[in-house]
């Protein structure tokens, strides 16, 4: 955990495209000249020796390159972008000095970078030197079973005292295709998004992967964001097919593609390892008709030896589907994922106690309110049940002394006396223990409204970051709203130690870390800076001290550590680039891990959430409370208007007895197949035979010779 700099500078964004075809008078050149060759039972790789290289499958015969030979005389795209597609590597760098100008980001594509290529054992290593910026590294190449992995270095990084890197893509062009070729491009945005080939969107897609940054929260956003939760991504091109798994480095990374449009000729993805962030910050002088902008560079690489990369080439019928095999596989053998006992159970969310404003003697304080009091839970639970739902598990939000949201930073929990304190709280866990009830007792560890400065998340430039909820009308925040802040990383270790004391003595073995799973972030006090790496490899220190547990929208390296996860992504982001969502993310985990999907009555389209839910075979999941809705108007809480239990107890009962008797025979069942038949008409088949079809028009639909009805679902 290093200490950044602060930088008054210009930023030069320089891009500068590298390993292309030296021309004359160029200013460098390259050191080998010859090829190195490295193979095994399936694949054939060749690098060339100016850093070029061809990897060939020697079952199918296909063979794919590092650079489009399109490009070379391409007159349609600009220039930047067809450079891209002549490189094994851009890089973007900056200067501390303010010497740069705006030309300076127009010159020297081509004849910048000296490449060495050499054979060592069975790896291939290019070694980049960019004589002109004093800036070099190395990327490693090697050849697994059935992939190329793509290593960069990061201990081989050297820079000067001015010029620093702070970007590397790899591998830019390979399996890109041009607007002669047909296909789609696979983003695991959100759920899972397909970018069609030619669809002549203008604007690209790109996202970090794990989410933004928090650091760089805006006051206003322009979209509902689905964040990245598996650091993969595809392109199927003629019938065949390539898929990327970012197997280290992926909390630094990120993922971009873009389609063929009137600007370019080219359908491409690829990722990108960030090397620093940058931030800016206006800086007014005192009469305020001036100001500076000063910027801040902050090294993300600690906590991340490399940024490496694993290219499977999927041979000719590839889909996302196979994509999604080898991704769960991957996950089994080298992360450690094993496949659970999945079951068939209606989960019910409680809403415990919130913090509500109060006065007393003209002053504002925060107290709490019970919204699901320990017996209203058990009372709802056995309700439930006498109605007929066999097989219920209990998610419970709220339900300790502080609330919803922590008043303080979070190091011990205790039963709350609103909800009607240790001994209510004994009474439920054993009446669910005995029914055989599974139980998720939620803790967030990240949020809290008030602590020392200490344990605050700071931006680069010292200030103690705060975050707000969104307007969804508008996507601006909401300043009628309390704000909050976010723990700084370097303690989440030693507070969850503390937390676990606390959590025996309420008898209870473990806990749910939700949003321990679901989000990453960085700390830039300057001084005692944690990266996002840092802080991932925290969070899985953590949830595995925890044993198996619950997550929520749980990113990927939280996955060997749970046995379900609630609010599974269903949906993606909604850019106009993304053409079509596919549910990635639950073919790749289901049958392998408990999903639920989003909860019915907080989603804004029930009849679509619902039909989601069927068409991934998750379990369904109900947000609720005791209280009426009344009692949270005008509170923090207030999206959660309409989850009163009285309101959708009926509802649950209705689609439990419809679904369920078909989530039973699919629960355990890996998903095998997954396809649009006509508009709105989706299939999904599963391992053990049954295929599910779902209806999301409303009307009637005849599909493979099956009546499904309007806003349904049939079983064949």
């Amino acid at each position: 955990m290093k200490a950044f700099r602060l930088v008054s500078a210009v930023l030069a964004a320089v891009i500068i495209m590298v390993a292309l075809p030296v021309g004359p008078g160029a200013r460098a050149e390259t050191v080998s000249s010859e090829t190195e060759i490295t193979e095994n039972e399936s694949l054939r790789l060749s690098v060339f020796g100016n850093g070029e290289l061809t990897l060939s499958s020697k079952q199918s015969g296909e063979t794919v390159k590092s650079r489009l030979d399109y490009a070379k005389n391409d007159s349609h795209s600009s220039g930047l972008v067809k450079k891209m597609m002549s490189s094994e590597l851009v890089i973007d760098y900056y200067s501390e000095k303010d010497i740069l100008t705006s030309s300076v980001s127009t010159k020297g594509y081509s004849d910048e970078a000296e490449v060495t290529v050499k054979k060592e054992n069975d790896a291939i290593r290019a070694s980049y030197n960019f004589t002109e910026l004093s800036i070099s590294f190395d990327v490693i190449y090697t050849l697994g079973k059935e992939y190329l992995s793509a290593s960069i270095d990061f201990k081989s990084i050297k820079e000067t005292a001015d010029l620093k890197l702070l970007q590397i893509t790899l591998l830019p062009a390979l399996f890109a295709g041009t607007g002669d070729d047909n296909g789609y491009i696979f983003v695991p945005d959100g759920s899972g998004a397909l970018i069609n080939f030619n669809n002549n969107s203008i604007k690209a897609y790109n996202a970090d992967v794990y989410g933004t940054e928090a650091s760089k929260d805006n006051n206003m956003k322009t979209s509902y964001d689905r964040s990245i939760r598996m650091p993969v991504y595809g392109m199927v091109k003629n019938g065949g097919g390539m898929f990327a798994i970012i197997e280290s480095g992926d909390a630094v990374a990120s993922i971009s593609a873009a389609s063929a449009n009137t600007e370019s000729y080219y359908n491409y993805v690829n990722s990108t390892a960030n090397i620093r962030c940058t931030y800016e910050k206006a800086m007014f002088t005192a009469n305020d008709k001036t100001n500076q902008t000063v910027f801040a560079a902050v090294k993300q690489t600690d906590g991340a030896e490399a940024f490496t990369v694993r290219f499977y080439l999927l041979g000719k019928g590839a889909d996302y589907v196979e994509m999604a095999k080898v991704y769960r596989n991957y996950l089994t053998n080298e992360e450690g994922l094993e496949k659970q006992r999945t079951s068939a159970e209606l989960n019910v969310e409680f809403i415990g106690a919130i913090d509500v404003k109060a006065n007393f003697l003209g002053f504002s304080y925060y107290k709490s309110k019970a919204l699901t009091e320990y017996s209203e839970a058990l009372g709802i639970v056995k309700e439930l049940k006498k109605d007929g739902i066999e097989n219920i598990a209990v998610r419970y939000l709220g339900w300790s002394n502080n609330g919803m949201t922590n008043a303080a930073v979070m190091k011990k929990v205790k039963a709350s006396g609103v909800l009607g304190g240790k001994k209510d709280l004994r009474l439920l866990n054993e009446y669910l223990n005995g029914e055989g009830v599974p139980a998720y007792y939620d803790i967030d560890m990240l949020k809290f409204y008030k602590g020392a400065k200490k344990y605050k998340v700071s931006s680069p430039f010292n200030d103690r970051i705060s975050f707000s909820r969104y307007l969804r009308s508008v996507y601006a925040k909401d300043i009628s709203k309390r704000s909050w802040y976010l723990l700084s990383a370097k303690y989440l270790e030693s507070n969850y130690s503390m937390l676990e004391k606390s959590l025996k003595r309420l008898d209870m073995e473990s806990c749910s870390l939700a949003s321990v799973t679901s989000s990453i972030y960085s700390d830039f006090n300057s001084k005692d800076t944690v990266t996002r790496s840092e802080m991932l490899n925290s969070a899985a220190a953590v949830l595995k001290a925890a044993g198996k547990t619950a997550g929520e929208t749980a990113n990927s390296y939280a996955l060997p550590y749970l046995n379900k996860i609630f609010s599974a992504p269903m949906y993606s982001s909604g850019y106009l680039i993304l053409d079509k969502e596919i549910p990635f993310y639950e073919i790749t985990l289901h049958g392998m891990i408990d999903l639920t999907g989003e909860s019915q009555f907080v989603s804004n389209d029930r009849s679509v959430n619902y039909l989601k839910t069927v068409e991934t075979g998750s379990q369904l999941m109900y947000t609720g409370m005791a209280a009426d809705s009344s009692e949270i108007v005008d509170t923090d809480y207030d999206y959660l208007y309409g989850t009163s239990f009285s309101l959708w107890k009926d509802d649950a009962v209705s689609k439990y007895k419809e679904y369920y008797p078909l989530l039973k025979e699919i629960s355990d069942s890996l998903i095998v197949s997954h396809r649009e038949l006509q508009n709105n008409v989706f299939e999904t088949g599963y391992e053990n035979g049954i295929k599910v079809i779902v209806n999301y028009n409303s009307q009637d639909v005849q599909a493979d010779g099956i009546k499904i009805p309007a806003y349904g679902f049939a079983r064949r």
